[in-house]
């Protein structure tokens, strides 16, 4: 009963003796006890204060007890009310309950009787203002949600039984051509029935389904949902009703997010790509309102575009300045003709574009466009998109392609356990290819190739699976193995070794640390080996090479940059590089007999050398004739098959120190 201290009551009764004893009792239970002397003066006060409870007599002047609680009714049907009377008489008692009061109480009183009436009441107090609390904050979300959500329910047949106003107007239906319906009457045909037999599956066996819907207003106009929908259980468990909430997602969640939640139930379709060229740079020169201007205009052309016989769902703007075009298809006959037909209409949307006129925009506009078609539609277009900025075709079909970059996975899988196969077995090896001087046709160096020996074993060359070993964990074993199998025979028969190093092999600090390593571990012999690095390779720290090739030449090793005069050549990068020779590239040097160009570039080559003091080595030294041109234009050493083939050269040593120079 502590709680009946935060009430007001209203005691009315005529006896004063009553009232005042009675008006005592109350007043330790009750915060504040408010007084009437009949039923006129407690309505007056009922009118004018704020009663929690009320506590009256039956008989009394002016206005009798029933009266007052007549009048008290038609203004507030629910407040609590206790009669006291000394009257038994059933009729009074009849009417008391017909009035709904709380409770009868007769005199004298019986004060376990009162209060167990008062705390029953009080406690009906307490309820009704939790309810009535909770039933205001249920007002309030049920305004929320009917501002936010579209609120509908169904029978367990689906048939719609009650809609929100919002589901009204944005569905553009009416209620009364709502209710009675089934809830097809917004589906969207491009939602694939696989859709709606996995959403039916879940929610018939009781559990909350939650998805992307595309819905379709009662004008045509296609609108994007977030659906949760949840079975109402009976105290059985039985489904009486769905209820189903929604929110518009068309213009608030990224169209990519909405085009992954529809496609995954597709079990085939068409998808088509388009992105605006050079779009980033775009981006960086306009502002965003004009961005999204150019987005609408788009939007709306690549509709206009496509025929109703391509029956593409929708468009779907997304990142990057592309846009998405999606359908189911049944076959690739189907497929191909769509895509064709597609095509021609985009070449039409091509010259609108060259044509747009944006006051905000003066960009000449144009796009490439990606097809594909199957269960990985979106993957393979995606994928196509990349493919078309190598071959600046505007269309492609990309499933030919990513069934070639699917192929070379799996080969690339395959070279991969070939390489760690043989780095288990110890099958990595080196060749050794004589490097000759041209004065006198002697050998001065080998240069160290490396290779693989297969199960069978065949050597491999580098170009069946050293790219593949750049990609991989695997690749600083390789290069550490054939730089000790150099160290070791330049330790041990003292012979001059050219190896191969990489820019990958500098950069990467592991790879780095090793070679340095090695050449630190044994300095006496370290100014017999030699690295080519391959000019042709993309440098992403020059600093770093450069600090690491004058560490090198600090302990005499000599540097070559291989493959000179082609890719990448640049002489200006000789100040990073710092060589002590530069290797011509074979495909100048093959062509010499044939190629006057190449014969200009090789002598440019040698003549730049010469000033300033760079030995020069010709590779693919193939026969007599480009023997003597090269002997001929002063070039300094010559290596290829007319020369050595790369041998075998092994160390019958045992490295008591362990591996290395």
């Amino acid at each position: 009963m502590h709680k009946a201290r935060n009430l007001t009551i209203l005691y009315v009764e005529d006896d004063h003796q009553t009232r005042k004893e009675t008006k005592g009792l109350l007043g330790e239970i009750f915060g504040h006890v408010l007084e009437a002397k009949n039923g006129k003066e407690g309505w007056e006060i009922f009118t004018k204060e704020k009663v929690d409870l009320i506590i009256t007599d039956i008989h009394m002047p002016i206005m009798d007890g029933l009266e007052m609680i007549r009048e008290i009714r038609k203004v507030d049907k629910d407040i609590p009310v206790i009669v006291i009377s000394a009257h038994t008489e059933t009729e009074a008692l009849i009417k008391s309950i017909e009035l709904g009061v709380d409770g009868y109480v007769l005199k004298p009183l019986n004060l376990r009787q009162l209060m167990n009436t008062l705390e029953r009441v009080v406690k009906k107090i307490y309820l009704k203002r939790e309810a009535d609390k909770y039933f205001n904050l249920l007002r309030q979300y049920q305004k929320a949600m009917d501002h936010t959500l579209l609120i509908s329910k169904t029978d367990p047949k689906g048939i719609i039984t009650y809609v929100n106003d919002k589901f009204c107007k944005v569905s553009g239906y009416s209620r009364q051509e709502l209710i009675g319906s089934p809830h097809n009457i917004v589906r969207h045909p491009d939602m694939p029935k696989e859709f709606f037999r996995d959403m039916w599956a879940t929610i018939q066996a009781k559990k909350t389904w939650q998805g992307v819907i595309k819905n379709k207003a009662k004008d045509g106009t296609p609108y994007y949902v977030h659906t949760v929908i949840k079975p109402i259980l009976d105290e059985n468990g039985d489904i009486i009703e769905y209820i189903s909430l929604r929110y518009v997602i068309t213009d608030i969640v990224s169209h990519k997010k909405i085009l992954d939640s529809l496609l995954k139930y597709y079990d085939s379709f068409l998808v088509a790509i388009l992105k605006i060229d050079d779009y980033e740079y775009i981006e960086n020169l306009y502002p965003h309102e004009s961005l999204n201007t150019l987005d609408s205009e788009i939007t709306d052309n690549i509709r206009k575009a496509m025929p109703k016989e391509c029956a593409f769902s929708d468009v779907f703007s997304i990142e990057g300045g592309k846009y998405v075009l999606a359908r189911s298809v049944k076959s690739k006959d189907i497929t191909q003709e769509l895509i064709n037909m597609s095509i021609e209409n985009l070449k039409m949307l091509q010259s609108y574009l060259t044509d747009l006129d944006l006051e905000s925009i003066d960009y000449n506009l144009s796009f490439s466009v990606s097809f594909a078609y199957g269960k990985e539609a979106l993957d393979m277009a995606r994928l196509g998109l990349e493919k078309l900025k190598e071959t600046k075709n505007g269309f492609i079909i990309a499933n030919e392609y990513h069934k070639q970059l699917k192929e070379r996975a799996n080969r690339r899988v395959q070279t991969l356990e070939v390489i760690k196969k043989a780095i288990a077995s110890k099958r990595i090896t080196a060749l050794f290819q004589p490097i000759v001087s041209n004065s006198d046709l002697s050998i001065k160096r080998y240069e160290a190739l490396v290779r693989l020996i297969d199960e069978k074993g065949n050597y491999l060359s580098p170009a069946m699976f050293l790219d593949v070993a750049k990609e991989s964990k695997y690749y600083g074993i390789i290069t550490q193995s054939v730089l000790e199998k150099a160290c070791r025979l330049v330790k041990y028969k003292d012979v001059y070794v050219s190896v191969n190093l990489s820019i990958l092999d500098i950069e990467i600090n592991p790879i780095r640390e090793m070679v340095l390593e090695m050449l630190y571990k044994n300095k006496e012999s370290a100014d017999r080996i030699l690295f080519e690095i391959v000019e042709s390779e993309k440098v992403k720290d020059f600093t770093l090479v450069e600090n690491f090739i004058k560490e090198v030449k600090g302990l005499g090793v000599k540097i070559a940059i291989d493959d000179f005069g082609s890719g990448y050549s640049n002489f200006e990068r000789l100040a990073y590089y710092q060589p002590d020779i530069l290797k011509i590239d074979g495909s100048l040097i093959k062509n010499l007999i044939e190629s006057e160009y190449s014969r200009n570039l090789v002598e440019a080559i040698v003549n730049f050398s010469k000033r300033q003091g760079l030995e020069t080595v010709a590779e693919f030294v193939e026969n007599k004739e480009i023997l003597r041109m090269v002997r001929d234009m002063g070039i300094d050493y010559s290596q290829g098959y007319f020369i050595g083939k790369p041998q075998i050269m092994e160390v019958d040593v045992i490295n008591e120190g362990g591996s290395g120079c």
